[in-house]
């Protein structure tokens, strides 16, 4: 069985802790978000890279075949400030 055959999406944080919160995964949140104190819910900080940049990565199933999404990735190929 492919343990990540399921996934989830969506942009509202009460909902990605609800999930969480069900045996769901993990999700990435703000720092702020911690005060909402949802029950059942382990928050760990994680350490940054350095202090002035964030890391940011983009995955797509190259078997989409929503034309927007090809036009994205080609543009982010071509963007070299976009490249490490």
């Amino acid at each position: 069985m492919d343990r990540y055959a399921v996934s989830q999406l969506t942009s509202q944080v009460p909902t990605m802790l609800a999930l969480v919160r069900a045996g769901l995964g993990c999700a990435l949140i703000p720092r702020s978000i911690m005060t909402m104190g949802v029950h059942g819910v382990r928050y760990r900080e994680l350490a940054p890279a350095d202090a002035h940049s964030v890391t940011l990565h983009a995955c797509w199933s190259p078997d989409n075949p929503n034309p927007t999404l090809h036009r994205l990735a080609a543009a982010l190929t071509r963007e070299p400030r976009f490249h490490g």
